[in-house]
């Protein structure tokens, strides 16, 4: 699967040698890698680095009579000490003039399963680029080369998983709000969650009774009987969802209203 869209952002200084010459950069690296996931989820994180280059470089460049850019960008990526080439793609663009010249390159990592419970730490210690700067879009390209590592004493962390089970949302409610004792009340129950659909089954209890339904797409809908003695008035529902491999156990409660 891919990554769910929440974001996890780290902003890492970088020590980077350039044709150009040395320069430090703070390179934004925005990935969609969630802070929990159940055990064995697998997915495909997407990586966007921000590079914003210095007018100095733009300035150089110009002089040189360069207006169009595009690039590749090789970036060193561990997971626990495990590393990965993640390859990532510069889109060709207009080296502005004036204003920010912020360089964005994006791609995906190879898939990840989240096998061993605990967290999981998910670094970028460097990243080279190949930077290709034309004097016309569809001119001869003259390769920038760029080695970059993060600066002594600096973070390397982009992220880290968690390996837990998840944290539902239970919805529930009666069709009705006021029910006759001796009938039964009708109530819909919602599981939600993160990343994977809740299965397993779910629990109502009112009045002393109990009902167990089981969830089909997170979906249940549960009919209750509620006892003949039972007095008038209002009566707690507790509504139980008893977890399953992957996510938690969960309960909500609401009101109904017993009737004569």
């Amino acid at each position: 699967a891919s990554a769910p869209a929440s974001a996890a952002t780290a902003t890492l200084d970088f020590s980077c040698v350039t044709a150009l010459g040395n320069t430090d950069l703070p390179v934004k690296i925005v990935t969609n890698i969630p802070a929990v996931v159940p055990p064995n989820y697998k997915f495909t994180p997407a990586v966007a680095a921000h590079v914003p280059l210095s007018e100095q470089t733009r300035n150089t460049l110009y002089f040189f009579g360069h207006r169009y850019y595009s690039g590749a960008v090789t970036a060193v990526t561990t997971i626990d000490g495990v590393a990965q080439d993640v390859a990532l793609s510069v889109p060709a663009g207009e080296i502005p003039n004036p204003g920010p010249w912020n360089v964005i390159a994006s791609g995906s990592t190879a898939p990840f399963t989240a096998a061993a419970s605990g967290t999981h730490t998910v670094r970028v210690p460097s990243f080279s680029a190949d930077i290709a700067v034309r004097k016309t879009a569809d001119g001869d390209p003259d390769l920038q080369h760029v080695e970059c590592v993060t600066k002594e004493g600096a973070s390397d962390v982009v992220a880290a998983v968690t390996v837990a089970k998840l944290a539902p949302k239970v919805y529930a409610r009666a069709t009705a709000k006021k029910v006759k004792r001796g009938k039964k009340a009708t109530i819909p129950v919602i599981v939600r969650s993160s990343l994977v659909t809740p299965t397993g089954k779910v629990k109502i209890s009112v009045a002393g009774k109990s009902t167990t339904v089981a969830l089909k797409n997170g979906v249940a809908v549960a009919k209750v009987a509620i006892p003949k003695k039972t007095k008038a008035g209002a009566k707690t529902v507790t509504v139980t969802y008893l977890g399953d491999q992957n996510i938690k156990a969960s309960k909500t409660s609401f009101k109904i209203t017993v009737k004569k």
